[in-house]
């Protein structure tokens, strides 16, 4: 995959104009905002890939979030030995 520099142009289909929004009379935003997350989320996996973020690295940083913990729970964690008794 070649490299971008920020700010130059790479390819890519994206327009300057807001896309026409499902709602008749404009007040919801629809397409706009589904762009928006489209380009969000394209970010996010980008950085996630030029960075070399890992699971590990992501359950670090929120180890009290239910992704987190269920990244970092392991079968030792929660697993009745003998020895235990209710």
């Amino acid at each position: 995959m070649p490299t971008h520099h920020w700010g130059a142009r790479p390819p890519s289909c994206s327009t300057r104009r807001s896309p026409k929004e499902a709602c008749p009379e404009t007040l919801a935003p629809t397409a706009s905002t589904t762009v928006a997350l489209a380009l969000g989320d394209a970010l996010a996996v980008t950085l996630l890939e030029v960075k070399g973020f890992r699971r590990e690295d992501f359950a670090a940083l929120h180890p009290g979030g239910v992704l987190g913990r269920k990244l970092l729970l392991r079968v030792a964690d929660v697993m009745l030995t003998r020895t235990c008794r209710r």
